[in-house]
């Protein structure tokens, strides 16, 4: 696993757990939740690119709000773009139970198929958040 691969998923853990400690997690806002992950970003790594790197940000919030996590009650709100798309996508193929972190670049193949016809595109983090999620059992 690349470096920034491996942040990202340190990162998807550290901001979940942030998270998790909040009274009304019911409550919590987009907005609070992009704050706990720049938060964990900062913790993580000292590189720009990273911290503004949109993708994986935009999925875990995505899927944070989704309402389709177990035990997890954020209030649910359907984001738009892209990477909410994708977020969402990847928690519908990791319900089926026939995916792991073993099947990671199956998952990606999926999700271009679906959204982009096949045409092979980079992923940029998604899949890595998306699996911390499944492997921490909210999925």
């Amino acid at each position: 696993m690349s470096t920034q691969k491996s942040q990202i998923s340190q990162i998807t853990k550290e901001a979940l757990e942030r998270l998790l400690t909040y009274p009304d997690i019911e409550k919590i806002s987009l907005k609070t939740i992009e704050g706990e992950w720049e938060t964990a970003v900062r913790k993580f790594s000292t590189s720009t690119t990273l911290a503004e790197k949109s993708c994986p940000k935009e999925t875990f919030c995505a899927i944070c709000l989704s309402g389709k996590l177990k035990g997890l009650n954020f209030q649910t709100d359907l984001i738009d773009g892209d990477n909410a798309h994708y977020g969402r996508y990847l928690v519908e193929l990791l319900k089926t139970g026939k995916y792991s972190k073993d099947n990671k670049q199956e998952l990606w193949k999926k999700v271009a198929n679906k959204y982009h016809n096949g045409k092979n595109f980079t992923d940029n983090g998604q899949t890595d958040v998306a699996l911390v999620f499944y492997e921490l059992g909210y999925i």
